[in-house]
């Protein structure tokens, strides 16, 4: 059993301590409705700025990121997942696609989650056989889900 205490003058306070307060006082998620992944155009989204904390660690996106999509098989659909991925050893955040299988009934990567890796689900993307780009219809918003965001 630990106590952990703080902030007082004179003591140092490592990430892991600012961390552990963090996620005394706020639960993991993304705030106030940023993050929201939408079209840009062709194969690419942005995701919008905003905020999120993954286990007292903060994100924070100050203008609209865009991701590209992998080509779309020629014959099979599949579903991408827009993640913000915590590379927890690499010490980073970024919001990343993890690209699908192609297969006639896809579904879209889930979050993983282990020592290495965190990741928010932010949308998932269906990227249907043959198409050069992405519709709104093709974008679920996964953020309210508590499940994969938080």
């Amino acid at each position: 059993m630990a106590e952990y205490y703080g902030y007082f003058n004179g003591l140092e306070y490592d990430e892991k301590f600012v961390a552990l307060v963090n996620s005394i006082l706020v639960k993991n998620g993304v705030f106030d409705d940023g993050l929201m992944v939408s079209v840009n155009s062709g194969m690419t989204v942005d995701v919008a700025s905003g905020s999120a904390i993954i286990d007292g660690f903060i994100y924070h996106n100050d203008s609209p990121k865009a991701l590209t999509l992998e080509t779309a098989n020629a014959s099979l659909p599949r579903i991408d997942s827009i993640m913000l991925r915590w590379n927890i050893s690499g010490r980073a955040m970024n919001a990343v696609v993890v690209t699908g299988t192609p297969q006639s009934n896809p579904s879209a990567p889930a979050p993983v989650r282990n020592s290495t890796t965190y990741d928010f689900q932010l949308a998932t993307v269906q990227v249907n056989a043959g198409v050069d780009s992405i519709t709104a219809a093709n974008i679920t918003d996964t953020r309210p889900d508590d499940t994969v965001c938080g």
